[in-house]
């Protein structure tokens, strides 16, 4: 599993809010706009979405494991 950077995690936290606003297609320019990720880091959690998407959920669960 890759590791990513907290700046990536949240970046992709920022993605999946939008998404699961069901406002836009998330090819939209508009839904990038919506983020306030930048191009660069827009298209970084387009291209790796599910594997954030694992990292974030085993992140949560050693969170909770650990509580």
């Amino acid at each position: 599993m890759p590791l990513f950077t907290k700046q990536q995690l949240n970046d992709w936290k920022a993605y999946e809010r939008v998404r699961q606003g069901g406002r836009y297609n998330m090819f939209d320019p508009r839904a990038r706009r919506a983020t306030k990720l930048s191009e660069e880091r827009y298209g970084f959690v387009m291209n790796h979405y599910t594997e954030l998407r694992e990292a974030v959920k085993d992140a949560v669960e050693i969170k909770e494991h650990n509580e």
